[in-house]
């Protein structure tokens, strides 16, 4: 914009340079100052509320070379590249709140100084950020907005958006956030993302809870530094978390009561607290493989899944809740490693449409699946399975295909009392306890063969009291000790079948 048009806004005469955008006679004056509006909204239109404050240096009645560029850019559509130029925070908002036009602000490489205050208002235009840094946070509170995108922006402070109403996505890209990112209770008509992007708050990090998204979330790749709560949100699509670092003393990634439509997936993650899930319903699948959880576990008692939960490959400190669960498809554990209290993996009374499959797997504690149903196959061959009281706990278990445990290492006695299956496949296996049976199948019905031979060992007895199996019940070459025999109370009994 010409020096000489500056000049003449400055005097009062705004429509020699509006060109019918309508910012700068609706942000100026009579006097040529910029408005700053409050709760009587001074003739803007818009009802907005502006709590931050000015130190005795500003006037607001000039304006920088910087801002009077933006100005033109809005005037114009444009983009408003400052190369770095400074722009005050209050002269941006008067801007902002004033504009009437649809066309996006784009403002590019600058300085917004202080604190960017948005309350409560309602805003024409979309914003888009890059390469911005705000000294002071920006605050969206309440605010009725269209879009809104942030790339390699820095925020020295908090972004705050609880309570909005966004027409239009938000988008924070390769950006940092200083403090916490807080959409709770936000309506978004679109997707919420940050992607490659840094945020810290203590002790959270970003706020979601009960937020309406009518698209997806994406958080791939991103380092988080404290917490993610987004316990009751509601997201149409899918909840990406691929990638992701969530660390800090009060990391924890929560997703309890959250209604997702699509998947939700946080595949090759570092957590350093838990994963939670707890009555999560889920339209498509779960899918956490070759996750990291440093401690805390994955707590997802009364989880929906329509589609399968998949685990595979994930190392995890601390326990596997999965309490009455409902998972449409497969539950998939193979390789994981999974380091646990008494118990590692609690799937009691979970409901599985097709298989469970644990293969591979190394687990430190008990695998506890008590009165849980399968649609279709138990798989445990080559896991290896340390417990204590129990290594595998499921009795009144319900397999709708077979079990299989073939070449598996079992410390502690495995419980299938009052079990159901159509087959159980235990060759190559071997089962140490230091007292009782090792193997339990008390009342199990056996709708096919049990074929534990080809190496199958146990150190411990066999129960198998009133158990019906309709098919063979083959030891070739297996090798069976009791408990005492192993303690070295004798070693004449030992029995070769």
């Amino acid at each position: 914009m010409a020096l000489h048009k500056v000049a003449r806004i400055l005097r009062g005469d705004c429509a020699a340079a509006s060109d019918g955008y309508g910012v700068l006679r609706e942000g100026l004056d009579n006097s040529g100052r910029l408005r700053q509006p409050t709760d009587g909204n001074e003739g803007t239109g818009h009802a907005c509320r502006f709590s931050g404050t000015m130190d005795g240096t500003d006037d607001l009645s000039m304006i920088s070379d910087a801002e009077a560029r933006l100005q033109t850019a809005m005037a114009h559509g444009g983009v408003a590249d400052l190369s770095g130029g400074v722009v005050r925070a209050e002269v941006l908002r008067s801007l902002l709140i004033a504009a009437r036009s649809n066309a996006p602000v784009r403002l590019r490489r600058a300085v917004v100084d202080g604190p960017l205050d948005l309350t409560d208002c309602r805003l024409q235009p979309s914003l888009a950020f890059s390469h911005v840094t705000f000294k002071g946070g920006v605050s969206l509170s309440r605010c009725h907005a269209f879009g809104l995108a942030f790339e390699d922006c820095r925020l020295y402070g908090p972004l705050s958006a609880d309570g909005a109403r966004l027409e239009g996505p938000i988008r924070l890209m390769s950006s940092e956030v200083t403090q916490t990112l807080d959409v709770a209770g936000a309506h978004i008509n679109g997707d919420f993302v940050c992607d490659a992007t840094t945020l810290s708050g203590v002790p959270v990090a970003l706020a979601l809870g009960d937020a309406e998204i009518s698209g997806g979330v994406v958080l791939d790749r991103s380092r988080i530094e404290g917490g993610v709560v987004a316990a009751g949100v509601r997201v149409k699509a899918d909840v990406s978390l691929r990638r992701v670092r969530n660390v800090g003393a009060h990391s924890v990634i929560d997703f309890s009561r959250a209604r997702i439509g699509g998947d939700i997936g946080g595949e090759k993650s570092h957590f350093e607290g838990g994963l939670k899930l707890s009555s999560a319903d889920v339209g498509g699948s779960c899918d956490s493989a070759r996750v990291s959880i440093k401690s805390d576990g994955i707590v997802a008692d009364g989880l929906s899944c329509a589609q399968s939960v998949v685990i595979s490959g994930a190392m995890v400190f601390g326990e596997i809740d999965l309490v009455e669960a409902e998972i449409g498809q497969h539950l998939q554990c193979d390789d994981i490693e999974v380091e646990g209290g008494d118990t590692a993996i609690d799937g009691a009374g979970m409901r599985v449409g097709r298989r469970m499959s644990f293969e591979r797997a190394r687990i430190v504690g008990s695998l506890r699946l008590a009165s849980a149903k399968s649609g279709s196959d138990l798989a445990l061959s080559e896991a290896r399975i340390f417990g204590s009281e129990h290594a595998i706990e499921a009795d009144g278990c319900e397999v709708g295909g077979g079990i299989a445990c073939r070449a598996a290492v079992i410390v502690g006695p495995c419980d299938f009392s009052r079990s159901t299956c159509r087959s159980a496949l235990l060759d190559g296996t071997t089962i140490k306890v230091e007292s009782g049976p090792a193997l339990r199948f008390v009342d199990a019905r056996i709708d096919g063969d049990v074929a534990a031979g080809f190496g199958f060992e146990t150190i411990g007895a066999v129960a198998a009291q009133g158990a019906r199996i309709s098919g063979v019940l083959s030891f070739q070459e297996s090798r069976m000790k009791s408990a005492a025999i192993a303690r070295g109370v004798s070693d004449r009994s030992s029995a070769r079948t």
